[in-house]
């Protein structure tokens, strides 16, 4: 599901800067911003969360996150902290 240029989530690091947040992996949420991937789990209620964007424009700036860097999510039911405990390029 696609929210209509709505932001659902906003999503900071400090490195990568801030982009808003789509509920799905299509091209259509993926242009618009970050997409997070059908079936992952939601902020705030544990687990693995899955996000993806084109590495040239809303992700670029991941390629300097580093392991401990911490980053920010505000949704509409809450403000969640994340700390960045491994990565991986795919």
């Amino acid at each position: 599901m696609w929210y209509n240029c709505t932001c659902c989530w906003y999503f900071n690091i400090s490195e990568a800067g801030t982009a808003d947040v789509y509920y799905g992996d299509d091209e259509k949420s993926l242009m618009a911003g970050v997409g997070q991937y059908s079936g992952s789990n939601v902020f705030g209620c544990g687990g693995t969360i899955l996000l993806g964007a084109h590495d040239t424009t809303y992700f670029a700036g991941l390629e300097n996150v580093q392991i401990g860097d911490v980053f920010e999510v505000q949704t509409n039911y809450g403000h969640y902290t994340y700390r960045v405990n491994s990565t991986k390029v795919v």
